[in-house]
């Protein structure tokens, strides 16, 4: 489970216990925006901080309503492995930055290092090139040319998105669309 999965678990479980008025307080304490007073606003904020702040804002969360780190009971990750075995299957694997760090918002350096980490991690653990990347949150803004730069510098040949369109021929391979598939769509989706 990547630290942002981990952040936004422990936001959310800490967010479901305090009042709106309480966390109207905090906000305010700590000079943010009191738009930020809304849970959602909170956690859809935070999820585009880089990674020290995203900590420091759990950490001081934490501390002002007295809140323990809770374990995550309904949420397994994958063993290296399973990933492992689906590499031996044929399944390729791709990687989405270490930490789940939104490139966007992130430095020069961490962007570099979040890129490097995990690729050589997926590679050292499936003993397979990891040339496929995944950018966090994926949308317009979340990336831009320097992070599909240092992806390319990285060694990845692609890079996916999350901004709607179809891959053509003249996409960037380093900012492919998709196409989203809503939860409740039917396999028929995927025929047409």
């Amino acid at each position: 489970v990547s630290a942002n999965r981990l952040l936004l678990h422990h936001l959310d479980t800490l967010l479901r216990v305090v009042a709106e008025p309480d966390l109207a307080r905090w906000v305010s304490g700590r000079g943010l925006p009191h738009v930020l007073s809304s849970a959602p606003r909170l956690r859809a904020w935070a999820k585009r901080q880089n990674r020290a702040r995203r900590d420091a804002l759990l950490h001081d969360l934490r501390q002002a309503f007295d809140h323990p780190v809770v374990p995550i009971a309904d949420v397994e990750p994958m063993t290296w492995d399973q990933v492992g075995a689906l590499a031996d299957a044929g399944m390729t694997i791709g990687s989405h930055t270490v930490s789940h760090q939104i490139v966007g918002v992130a430095t020069r350096e961490e962007v570099r290092e979040e890129l490097r980490e995990s690729r050589a991690a997926i590679e050292s653990r499936i003993g397979a090139p990891c040339r496929l990347f995944s950018y966090p949150n994926g949308e317009r803004g979340d990336f831009c040319d320097a992070d599909m730069a240092d992806a390319a510098a990285a060694g990845y040949s692609c890079a996916f998105t999350q901004v709607t369109g179809l891959a053509t021929r003249a996409v960037n391979p380093l900012a492919i669309p998709r196409v989203a598939v809503p939860a409740t769509a039917h396999f028929d989706t995927f025929l047409g």
